[in-house]
């Protein structure tokens, strides 16, 4: 019997990091969501699905990572970034759905402020969320 090209959920998640650098976002979204079958605890698996989603969906996907981490400070920064790119209209109903813990909130709103007074260009927030 040969083994297979993915022995592990982590061969997996590297191979989803690898088409994730080469611009296959899809081919990253499909082993990311292979890996979170295989290894449901990898809270790296749930972050790289984060990644390759819309910030709605990727709510729910961080969520899930700091359930099984909840000092996870990349899930938290993902968290800001997505938040970001969400309607402000419909921000607190989003994070509702994704279950984002409630106090969490305040650092959220805090660091628009931040933002909009220019505090932290939105390049600056991307460096912090290790997005850009």
């Amino acid at each position: 019997m040969s083994a297979s090209p993915f022995d592990s959920p982590e061969m997996v998640l590297s191979a989803a990091r690898k088409a994730l650098r080469s611009g296959n976002k899809i081919e990253a979204r499909r082993l990311a969501r292979l890996v979170v079958r295989l290894d449901p605890q990898l809270e790296d698996a749930w972050l790289l699905l984060a990644g390759v989603s819309s910030p709605r969906a990727g709510l729910a996907y961080v969520a899930r990572a700091l359930e099984i981490n909840p000092k996870n400070l990349s899930a938290r920064k993902a968290i800001r970034w997505m938040v970001r790119n969400i309607p402000s209209s419909e921000r607190q109903q989003v994070l509702r759905e994704a279950r984002i813990p409630e106090d969490f909130y305040p650092l959220l709103s805090s660091l628009e402020v931040m933002a909009s007074r220019r505090w932290f260009s939105p390049r600056v927030l991307g460096i912090a969320a290790g997005i850009v």
